[in-house]
């Protein structure tokens, strides 16, 4: 798996955005390269995701958070996709969310 991402920050914004790469592979040990009606044995296929994230600091104590998580999960395989897509808020003051 390969993984890059970039990240902004000032004093009150800050925007990060993560890629993440994993390349075919193998199911099983065999190698077998037909895939199974239950996607035990056969080839996965690569697949690329991406996550977004965002933070506004409202006061010195307060902050709102924004975070997608998986937003592009095209080509993986029922078995592979142990993360579902989600969208997360957090509303904090300090470092508790509210």
């Amino acid at each position: 798996m390969a993984r890059s991402g970039i990240k902004f920050t000032s004093k009150k914004w800050q925007f990060q955005i993560q890629e993440s790469y994993n390349s075919a592979q193998f199911a099983d040990a065999t190698n077998a390269v037909f895939p199974s009606g239950d996607a035990v044995i056969g080839e996965i296929p690569a697949y690329m995701f991406f996550d977004f994230s965002g933070r506004w600091q409202a006061t010195k104590s307060i902050s709102l958070e924004i975070e997608v998580n998986n937003s592009r999960t095209r080509n993986i395989s029922r078995a592979e996709l142990r993360h579902i897509q989600g969208l997360e808020f957090h509303l904090r003051k300090g470092s508790m969310d509210i």
